[in-house]
């Protein structure tokens, strides 16, 4: 019997077909280019064995394959659930097509360096894409102690990077030559020592930073405590940075004038510079302000080395901002009522404002995101707040794909023969929503009950499509 997938998932069925294509091809014909190859691998144990030949299912095997094969997809296994401690760094990978690495959420898939080795190495000019886990206690001597990327792209969604260290070129992720994208993800806790960038160094590349959070990370002898930008622009919406230090820009740094600095819908507070001459945001180029709350910053909020553009946003004070802006949307010197950063809802940490915080109802609705650093509508009487986080935001509706499928054993399901990889099995599901049934690889176990019945499989669901599971 053929086998289709339903939905474009399950995911990993549908990679293990095109893989075995690839891959047929690929051994058929020896002189075939390396970057028209990919491979897909699951990670089945949180061992790591740092002697080669690496063992089949630890995560530096599956980094070598990908090494190998120049770029497919790794997965982890539901089941491997104990953090993976590395015996020492992991093997540079070389890319010659894109890379995806996708953990069972940030709670589930957890990979510590042991405050002694990096984690993640990159190199080639295509993109790094990690999603759905957690990098913790990476070091290195050179830079991006959890990613470290050279002449390519880096996406980083719904991850956890925190307490990583470099001693130079960014203390968690460095990127030379490639861009750097960031969405719900949380940043807490990382170190620079030389050279800035405490959780993020972009080097020659641009970096987006959306829905996430960035807590107490430290450029601790140069600038940029979170964020250390060079010769590319920064782009942050619905994120959070609070308690970041560094010696310039004790949140966000961008260096050469070509650094141009957006900021939309966000909230910088409690960031430390140590020079009397630099502020939370310190860039080189024009810095552009809008429904954003820049509060509490010790030394100042906004230095701009080219034009400084502001509205519908709050300031600590009218000094705090160089060079020197006013206007009607602008608020200097009120509190903004922000509480602590607390689980409000959505994926990261937030700072709500409170009632009566002069920020509710302040922004301009005209061009404001469809939603929070939370994931929440913004709707406040045809107008949203200014900062991060929207008061009376509206939580989005349950996904109801995401609702578990109504399960139904196949006929013949003993004899079945689909392409599904090892472990899972092929499952017919039908989503609630879509009203019509498929075939899916799933993760399946044959049951047996006693009073006479003769047994069924049961289904755990597997990746599908726009989900990864744990978050």
């Amino acid at each position: 019997m053929s086998f289709t997938t339903r939905r474009a998932g399950g995911l990993a069925g549908l990679s293990f077909i095109a893989t075995t294509g690839l891959l047929g091809a690929y051994l058929g014909y020896p002189g075939l280019r390396k970057a028209q190859a990919a491979t897909t691998c699951t990670v089945t144990s949180a061992d790591d064995d740092d002697t080669a030949p690496y063992t089949s299912g630890e995560l530096r095997y599956c980094l070598d394959q990908v090494d190998t094969y120049g770029g497919g997809a790794i997965t982890f296994d539901p089941s491997v659930t104990d953090t993976i401690a590395l015996s020492s760094s992991l093997p540079q990978v070389t890319l010659t097509s894109s890379l995806t690495i996708i953990g069972n959420g940030r709670d589930n898939t957890r990979i510590d360096g042991r405050n002694s080795h990096s984690v993640f190495s990159f190199t080639g000019n295509h993109t790094v894409s990690i999603s759905g886990l957690t990098i913790v206690d990476g070091r290195t001597n050179i830079g991006g102690s959890a990613v470290r990327s050279v002449d390519g792209n880096v996406v980083l969604q719904e991850v956890r990077i925190t307490d990583n260290y470099g001693s130079d070129n960014g203390g968690a992720v460095y990127a030379q030559s490639g861009d750097v994208t960031v969405s719900d993800s949380t940043f807490d806790a990382n170190s620079a020592y030389y050279d800035g960038g405490g959780a993020i160094r972009a080097k020659s590349g641009d970096v987006t930073i959306e829905r996430s959070v960035f807590i107490d990370n430290v450029a601790i002898l140069n600038p940029g405590g979170a964020v250390k930008a060079e010769n590319g622009s920064l782009i942050v919406s619905n994120s959070t940075f609070s308690g970041n230090d560094a010696s310039h820009g004790g949140a966000i740094f961008a260096q050469n004038p070509a650094s141009n600095v957006e900021i939309n819908f966000s909230t910088i507070t409690g960031s430390n510079t140590l020079s009397t001459n630099s502020s939370a945001v310190d860039s080189a180029g024009d810095v552009t302000v809008t429904n954003s709350i820049v509060h509490g910053n010790t030394i100042g909020d906004v230095q701009a080395g080219g034009t400084l553009s502001t509205s519908y946003s709050l300031f600590t004070s009218s000094s705090s901002v160089s060079p020197t802006v006013s206007g009607a949307t602008l608020i200097f010197g009120e509190d903004p009522l922000l509480g602590a950063l607390a689980n409000n809802g959505g994926s990261t940490l937030t700072m709500m404002p409170g009632a009566g915080s002069p920020v509710l109802g302040a922004a301009n609705p005209a061009g404001a995101p469809a939603t929070d650093q939370r994931g929440y509508t913004r709707t406040t009487n045809g107008r949203a707040d200014m900062g991060a986080v929207e008061r009376l935001g509206v939580p989005p509706a349950a996904d109801p794909s995401q609702v578990p499928p109504s399960w139904h054993q196949a006929t013949s399901r003993e004899a079945q023969e689909s392409s599904c990889p090892p472990g899972m099995a092929p499952s017919w599901a039908q989503w609630p929503n879509e009203g019509t049934g498929g075939w899916t690889c799933e993760y399946t176990t044959w049951w047996d009950v006693n009073e006479g019945v003769g047994g069924g499989w049961v289904t755990t669901p597997g990746f599908r499509a726009g989900r990864i599971p744990g978050l």
